[in-house]
């Protein structure tokens, strides 16, 4: 079943405790304001050895440390150029506190089993030029394993 909610982000989850086999969240936790509660949360409502999968920017990589240096106020206005057909509304604050792998550890505790791996992923923020594309793709093969820009997640609740 595919279902869609809209949560407060400083609220309980709307789901009874153990509801769900799988979560998964893209481009979710480098917005998590508040690691700790959220990660409670999931764990919540993920069933006894259910898992967490997300893909997240890697807080060391060059996608989360652009964005860093570049205010959240002025995300909307960085975007527009760098991803032209990008809607506005689709451009959410950056926190990235909860996108490295200590971090993740820190946040879901003892109540988890946590496995991450670093991934060059596929150049989103190329300016729509092929050369500098194939750049990033050169850069991605040839970067060390702690600075790729992407994080994939998987969090077995125990």
């Amino acid at each position: 079943m595919d279902h869609a909610v809209v949560i407060e982000p400083s609220c309980p989850l709307p789901y009874p405790d153990n509801s769900f086999d799988i979560i998964y969240a893209r481009s979710v936790f480098e917005h998590i304001d508040n690691p700790k509660l959220v990660a409670h949360e999931l764990l919540r409502i993920l069933k006894p050895g259910g898992l967490i999968a997300a893909l997240t920017p890697n807080k060391l990589g060059y996608i989360a440390i652009a964005a860093t240096i570049v205010p959240n106020r002025l995300h909307v206005r960085a975007l527009s150029h760098i991803q032209p057909t990008r809607k506005s509304v689709d451009v959410f604050p950056t926190v990235y506190r909860l996108n490295t792998p200590r971090a993740l550890r820190r946040a879901f505790g003892q109540g988890a089993e946590i496995h991450t791996v670093r991934v060059p992923g596929e150049p989103a923020y190329h300016f729509g030029s092929p050369l500098l594309y194939r750049i990033t793709k050169w850069l991605h093969k040839h970067l060390p394993d702690c600075l790729q820009p992407l994080l994939i997640v998987y969090i077995r609740k125990l």
